[in-house]
């Protein structure tokens, strides 16, 4: 009977523990995978750096968005400085910022922003080589980042002046480039894929190598950046993008001199304005990029490679040597306020971080965040993230990559 009764109890607690198990798993699964769908409340696909990656967390409500107005004053800091901080300088790659924003921290907090907006990653780093470059915030992406850390170019954060890192959704934090959030405030997410006029180009164009198809010979633009350039070449010919061998680099010399010479455009920041003024029509540009060319040509339609889109995450930092360190915080908690990061979904169409600026667009422009929420391009099925390239830093072997595509460009 002993036997009976403790058999019994044993039992009941595989039971329970099973269940438990089931429990955690579902659980887990959801905060990783979410939904495949592109549901108007479900959040943005995030890639971590070393796994699979996640969908970020659902919004708190499955009420459809019903406001249609659109943000036309500034918001009020909610972190106030005074007296505020007479100049910032920022820094960043392309173009990273909406004018939106930059005008209304000025308004708001009173203090005046020069922005340095670098075209290419070689430019950009050039510039944080520079001592004398005075710059307090700097925004980059994390395939370039990883350098500047180990050359010590930023500060610690001290997160008790962060009043908005839980804005930020946590499937964009803690990531491999930097695990504690020492250094970074995450921005947005960007793909880099094939933007296409379907009114004029009817190819499938299905892979990085369809860009030296012949039928759009001349109706093509790229970044002028060579470690785009180079690794999505590298790409073309089954080798890593961010290798470190430099035959294997030489490799790519003659696919893209035959693409210069076949008339493909260079955009010098990768900003696809032939795209959107009808002077091309295929761009090898960003996800965002080609979401506010949409809206100019509602036929443009972007284009996921077989190969996997490039993936990557931009960060904002504060300089190491920064001349105003308050106005830094100031700028990181303003811009990340939900109110004012809202404005990127309508002005930088990217993947957005920031889950308070998604919800506040959801209740109160609702315009805004359904065209954000609904595009495959700014919003992208999980399938297509979890299976795009990330780009690792090749620290001081990117000077390889952009000598051979500046000697590259200069042969033509």
């Amino acid at each position: 009977m002993e036997n009976s009764a403790r058999k019994a109890i044993v039992r009941s607690l595989i039971v329970i523990l099973t269940i438990v198990d089931l429990v955690v798993l579902g659980l887990l699964a959801n905060h990783w995978f979410g939904s495949t769908s592109n549901d108007p409340v479900a959040a943005n696909p995030a890639v971590a750096a070393d796994k699979a990656p996640p969908e970020a967390t659902a919004l708190p409500t499955t009420a459809p968005a019903t406001s249609t107005s659109s943000p036309t004053d500034c918001p009020p800091a909610q972190q106030a400085i005074s007296p505020a901080p007479p100049k910032l300088t920022i820094a960043t790659w392309g173009k990273a910022i909406p004018t939106s924003i930059i005008d209304c921290f000025e308004s708001m907090v009173g203090t005046q922003v020069t922005l340095l907006e670098q075209a290419t990653i070689d430019d950009f780093l050039t510039l944080m080589a520079s001592k004398d470059a005075g710059v307090d915030v700097i925004i980059g992406a994390d395939f370039f980042l990883e350098t500047l850390i180990s050359k010590k170019h930023f500060a610690a954060l001290d997160q008790n002046r962060l009043k908005i890192l839980s804005n930020i959704n946590p499937s964009f934090l803690n990531q491999q480039i930097d695990p504690t959030n020492q250094y970074f405030v995450p921005q947005q997410a960007e793909l880099l894929g094939i933007a296409v006029n379907r009114n004029a180009i009817k190819s499938p164009l299905k892979s990085w190598k369809d860009l030296w198809t012949p039928e759009i010979a001349g109706r093509l633009s790229v970044p002028n950046d060579g470690r785009l350039m180079v690794g999505i070449a590298l790409t073309t010919l089954s080798i890593d993008p961010s290798t470190k061998v430099k035959s294997r680099l030489e490799r790519t010399r003659e696919p893209l001199t035959n693409l210069l010479k076949a008339g493909a455009k260079l955009e010098a920041d990768g900003s696809s304005d032939a795209l959107s003024q009808g002077t091309v029509d295929v761009a090898l540009t960003t996800s965002s990029a080609a979401a506010l060319a949409k809206r100019s040509n509602p036929a443009i339609e972007f284009l996921y490679p077989s190969e996997g889109a490039i993936f990557y995450q931009s960060f904002a930092a504060i300089a190491a040597d920064a001349r105003s360190v308050d106005a830094a915080y100031a700028w990181l908690n303003y811009e990340n306020q939900n109110e004012v990061a809202s404005r990127l979904l309508r002005d930088r169409p990217a993947t957005v971080t920031n889950d308070a600026a998604i919800n506040f667009a959801r209740q109160n422009i609702s315009d805004v965040y359904n065209e954000y929420i609904n595009s495959e391009i700014s919003n992208p099925p999980f399938a297509v993230v979890s299976e795009a390239t990330r780009l690792l830093d090749v620290s001081d072997f990117a000077a390889q990559y952009s000598t051979l595509w500046q000697e590259v460009v200069a042969g033509q």
